[in-house]
């Protein structure tokens, strides 16, 4: 199994029961229908790779963590739009994009100063 397929299989386990893997399609499934564990597992699925791609896109840890942060309200709240499940990946990963690209347009106009000011 390459790198790439691993990230699409998220392991849940309850007390109890034993671990299931899901992809990112039965996930997005469960997180429209309010399931929040679901939610969860696309969240901690995602987190690191979006603060990668932003840091790397704004060079700013801050900026980054909020752009992260505006990237998963706006996908959770967008589930219900996503008209293939099985492409999160690549839909958020396209929200966190433009949403750093939007966050450093503004940091320009108004013009970074870094942190002395």
């Amino acid at each position: 199994m390459n790198s790439d397929q691993r990230t699409n299989v998220y392991v849940t386990e309850e007390v109890g029961k034993p671990a299931v893997e899901q992809d990112d399609e039965q996930l997005v499934l469960q997180a429209r229908s309010g399931d929040q564990a679901a939610a969860r597992a696309l969240f901690d699925r995602y987190r690191e790779l979006a603060y990668r791609i932003a840091y790397h896109q704004l060079g700013r840890a801050e900026e980054a963590l909020d752009v992260v942060q505006e990237a998963f309200i706006k996908a959770f709240s967008g589930l219900s739009r996503l008209r293939e499940p099985a492409r999160f990946q690549a839909w958020f990963l396209r929200i966190v994009t433009n949403q750093a690209r939007d966050s450093g347009r503004q940091v320009r106009r108004r013009g970074y100063c870094g942190p002395d000011g």
